[in-house]
Order: C-alpha cells, then sequence, then structure tokens
C-alpha cells in the first residue's frame, strides 16, 4: 500500500510542477502545428478513416515528443536539484517514483494533445466512423501503454548515457516514424519497416487503424496485439535493469555505498 501512496505523490508533485498555463501554450504553439499540417497532407488520401487515425495518431505525437524528453531529464534533473538522495533513501522502489512522475507527464501532455486531434479533425474534409469499435478501443489502450512504457525507458537511459539537449532531438522525430503515428509503418523501406517492428507502438498502432477502417478482420488484429504486449513486456524488463544499474551508480553520486 505504501508503494501505491508512493506512485501517487510522485505523480501529484510532478503534476503541480508541470501542468501551468506557460507549458499548455509552449506544448500547444510547438505541436498543433504539426498536426494540422499531416491533416492538411490527408485531405488528398481517398483511404477511408484516414483522417480520423492522422487526428488519433496527432495525439500520440504530442505525448511521445514532449513526455520523451520530459522523462529523459527527470531522473538527472532529481540529481541535480539534490533530491535523488531522498528518494534512494525511501523505502519505495526509485524506479516506482520516477514512473508516478512519468504518468503525470503523459497524463498531463496528452490532455494537450486532445488539442492536436481536434485540430486535425477540424482540417478534415470527411470523417469517418470506427468499423471496428471493440478491437479499436483495445488497441487504443495498447498504443497507450506502448508509449508510456518507451517514453519511461529514457528516465534510467538518461541518467546513465548523461544525456545531452540533442540525445532527444535525434530521437523523437525517430520515435514518430517507427511509431506508426502518422502513417503505417509497412509504408516504410524494408530494412526501416523491420526496424519498427520492435517496437509495440508500431504493432499496435497499426492495429488502431485497422480498427478505424474495417480493412483487416478482427482475427488478423489481434495477431497484432500479442507482439505488442510482448514487446511492452520485454521493455518493461529492461527498464528494470537500467533501473537497477541507475540506482547503483546513483548511490555512488550520492555517496550512499559503503567504502
Amino acid at each position: 500500500m505504501g508503494h501505491l501512496y508512493a506512485l501517487r505523490g510522485a505523480f501529484l508533485q510532478q503534476w503541480r510542477d508541470t501542468a501551468t498555463p506557460y507549458q499548455v501554450l509552449l506544448v500547444s504553439l510547438g505541436q498543433v502545428p504539426t498536426a494540422v499540417a499531416a491533416a492538411w497532407i490527408a485531405r488528398s488520401s481517398v483511404e477511408h478513416g484516414v483522417s480520423l487515425a492522422i487526428a488519433v495518431g496527432a495525439t500520440f505525437v504530442v505525448i511521445w515528443n514532449v513526455a520523451v524528453f520530459q522523462t529523459g531529464w527527470s531522473l538527472l534533473g532529481e540529481r541535480w536539484a539534490g533530491t535523488l538522495e531522498l528518494n534512494l533513501l525511501s523505502r519505495s522502489p526509485l524506479a516506482l517514483v520516477m514512473l508516478g512522475k512519468s504518468l503525470a507527464f503523459v497524463a498531463f501532455f496528452g490532455l494537450i494533445g486532445l488539442l492536436s486531434f481536434t485540430a486535425a479533425l477540424l482540417v478534415a474534409t470527411e470523417i469517418a466512423g470506427i468499423e471496428r469499435p471493440a478491437s479499436f478501443a483495445l488497441s487504443l489502450t495498447l498504443v497507450v501503454l506502448a508509449v508510456v512504457s518507451l517514453q519511461f525507458i529514457f528516465a534510467p537511459l538518461g541518467f546513465l548515457v548523461g544525456a545531452q539537449g540533442g540525445f532527444f532531438n535525434a530521437i523523437r522525430p525517430l520515435g514518430v516514424v517507427l511509431s506508426g503515428f502518422f502513417y503505417p509503418v509497412a509504408l516504410l523501406p524494408d530494412w526501416l519497416e523491420w526496424l519498427a517492428r520492435l517496437l509495440p507502438t508500431a504493432w499496435a498502432m497499426e492495429a488502431l487503424v485497422w480498427s478505424i477502417n474495417g480493412k483487416e478482420d478482427i482475427g488478423r488484429i489481434a495477431l497484432n496485439w500479442a507482439p505488442a504486449v510482448a514487446l511492452v513486456v520485454l521493455v518493461a524488463i529492461v527498464e528494470v535493469v537500467l533501473f537497477v544499474q541507475a540506482e547503483r551508480r546513483a548511490r555512488v553520486f550520492g555517496g550512499l555505498t559503503e567504502g
């Protein structure tokens, strides 16, 4: 129960620090135009449901572009602020505390992402319905889980590599392309598609698009859910390993090791 309180406390503390009018304005000005441009290009498509797929993808682009950066700096920020040692002395695992902060980023920037979703729909000339609502709901849930798992990995990774500003500038656009937020990864060159298939977001987004346009039956969509779930679990295992290493290094930096 104590761990749940720690998770909740970390979430609320980070939410209070992040959820400001300045952040809403800054992120909106930086991200909404991208959604509008993508939706404008999609107007020329004759594919069923493409406008809705672009609008949903635009929401996740905001979460990815901003939350990856914020989460990637979060553990380093704790060290610079002098609060990392307090977290290490807590009974709750460091990973749990950082997960609470990461979820706050996802939740807040996800709400801002709804502005991109709305803007994209306003630009669209035709908005089709969802052909398979049940599989759409499940696929959407998997996309959220996939995005959360992938962006969270940058908390320990950013700490371990001593991330610089350009580190995330290279990762953010690559993540958008390989995740298929704006267009199916099947349209990528073969070698790049295989790289995309290593990400749970690519499988989940493909299933989500199929649920919208009804091009594939439920059995084919379900075949995408399995690798999406498996890759989310694999990413979680990698995150545990990275956090063990990050905590070990943090204890050395904080002078909390013996000898």
